[in-house]
């Protein structure tokens, strides 16, 4: 069931991507008169359709948890690493607030990770890709570095302070007694975002290798790989042997090593925050 939930997230959050349009050239960022006297119906005649395909996996894999979890003796449950919300498979309004919110956070996680590579290549403005990404970060692309750090987190912990209120009344989760450990809380539970990094980091690194040592052609993908795997690395960039370069190694071993280690740990010092 987890895998079968994790890849409809994942097809749903390809599909957010294509109802965005995110890999097309934002050439809409220089508008012209002509395009805002656009009829509206034409201007904002987007395919929605995209969007109610999301919607529609959202349902029917409530309806299809619903009936099928206590076959399986299945109870989903959402991981935010510190701890873990279950939800109860005979409540159907349950089961469908755990298909919105597993798709939500994967889809939180995808914007963390583009955050987190606007940061990386903060100055490359002339990069295609890149030029997206903060297209499609709106405002909050445009922040300064140090905003756009803390930006994620922020946003992370005030929709905590509103679900912890929401799981709280329907009993699914105690809140903490007081608002100073709830606040506390949220911000903990925000910071669980940098876990997620591990994958990104590892698929960087595995681009980068394929970038060195295949050429591939001028593709703006390729290019982008190459740009961001030589800033990620630059503090690996001595561990070479001869002309094999051995940081896009080391840089994915260390990353799991101490994902490893920080995700036996973290829970404990959560707890501890929170006595």
């Amino acid at each position: 069931m987890k895998i079968v939930d994790g890849l409809l997230n994942f097809a749903s959050i390809l599909i957010w991507i294509q109802w965005l349009a995110f890999f097309k050239t934002p050439t809409h960022i220089h508008l012209t008169l002509a395009t805002l006297v656009k009829p509206a119906d034409e201007r904002l005649r987007k395919n929605y359709s995209p969007l109610y395909i999301i919607l529609t996996i959202i349902i029917l894999r409530a309806i299809f948890y619903y009936f099928t979890a206590p076959i399986t003796k299945w109870n989903p449950t959402l991981n935010l690493i510190a701890i873990s919300i279950p939800f109860k498979s005979d409540i159907f309004m349950r089961i469908l607030l755990y298909s919105f919110l597993s798709f939500s956070l994967y889809l939180i996680v995808f914007y963390f990770w583009l955050f987190f590579l606007s940061i990386i290549n903060h100055y490359e403005d002339h990069d295609l890709i890149h030029r997206n990404i903060i297209y499609h970060l709106g405002i909050f692309g445009r922040l300064p570095i140090v905003l756009k750090i803390l930006t994620p987190f922020i946003a992370c912990s005030i929709l905590w302070l509103i679900f912890g209120n929401i799981f709280s009344a329907m009993g699914i989760f105690e809140k903490p007694p007081t608002f100073a450990k709830f606040l506390l809380q949220s911000g903990l539970l925000s910071l669980c975002l940098i876990f997620s990094l591990k994958y990104l980091i590892i698929l960087i690194c595995g681009f980068y290798i394929i970038y060195m040592y295949i050429y591939l052609g001028p593709h703006p993908f390729w290019i982008y790989m190459g740009l961001t795997g030589k800033r990620l690395l630059k503090f690996l960039k001595w561990l070479k042997i001869g002309r094999l370069e051995l940081s896009p190694l080391v840089m994915p071993l260390i990353v799991a090593w101490l994902s490893l280690l920080a995700e036996r740990w973290f829970p404990i010092f959560y707890q501890r925050s929170l006595l």
